[in-house]
């Protein structure tokens, strides 16, 4: 185990964003929330989080209130009332917010179902250093064959188009230096599903500096994301299909 201060930085003044899209996620904020208040306790930066709320209609809205009124660290929430962008299109817009206070050092993207162990978590932000970009790495079938399956078709799309295979291509844990997420990020669509399979082939195209840590994750239901979950078998195919074909289109053009 890691210990209270094992990878506390000497230096004072990073400030660091992290964004992160939310659809009904009120099962798994708490421990998120929890995760990213207490990075503070191991690092002397100053966090900000920036989430976005993609329509969600459970009680996610109740704890993000709650969290605010029972911590200092500062939030903003962006919402969407009028229907569900998704992952990627709900980052582009986190992407758009933040980007208008050059007073950061480093942009971070997560998920909100965050899932992996906690030391890991923490680890990822000992590296910020060389000016490089920290991406995470999970294992392939965790998340279920759905999941898995998207993943897996993505990662053959960037192979045939760069000729290296990227495992765990879609990984939303990153961390970038503010001048590097700005680089890369205003060369992808703004109506991107997939924004950070796009990020991986501005990385491999233009030979950007990264590291990539694995990220265990904790036990999971499989296919028990809202992406699935209340959905016949015939309708979760359908769906993994017509988002494979839209990505693909998306990745060719």
């Amino acid at each position: 185990k890691i210990g209270l201060h094992s990878f506390r930085h000497d230096n004072m003044n990073i400030k660091i964003a992290i964004i992160a899209p939310f659809y009904n996620e009120s099962k798994n904020l708490n421990k998120t929330l929890y995760y990213i208040k207490t990075l503070s306790t191991y690092y002397e930066y100053e966090f900000e989080l920036f989430l976005h709320d993609d329509n969600s209609t459970d009680d996610s809205q109740i704890i993000i209130d709650n969290f605010v009124n029972t911590n200092n660290l500062k939030i903003t929430i962006l919402k969407n009332n009028k229907e569900n962008l998704g992952h990627g299109r709900s980052l582009i817009r986190l992407k758009n917010e933040v980007i208008k206070d050059k007073s950061f050092n480093y942009i971070a993207t997560l998920d909100a179902d965050l899932n992996i162990e906690f030391e890991s978590f923490i680890n990822l932000f000992s590296n910020l250093e060389k000016n490089q970009i920290i991406i995470g790495k999970r294992k392939r079938f965790n998340d279920g064959i759905f999941r898995s399956f998207i993943t897996l078709i993505l990662e053959l799309i960037v192979f045939l188009r760069n000729k290296y295979f990227w495992r765990d291509v879609n990984c939303p844990v990153r961390i970038y230096p503010f001048d590097k997420f700005v680089y890369i990020w205003s060369r992808i669509p703004d109506n991107s599903l997939i924004p950070n399979v796009h990020v991986t082939e501005i990385i491999l195209e233009k030979n950007l500096l990264y590291l990539r840590i694995q990220i265990p994750e904790l036990n999971l239901v499989k296919n028990s994301g809202v992406t699935w979950s209340n959905l016949s078998l015939v309708s979760k195919y359908k769906r993994l299909v017509n988002f494979c074909f839209e990505a693909y289109k998306e990745l060719k053009t």
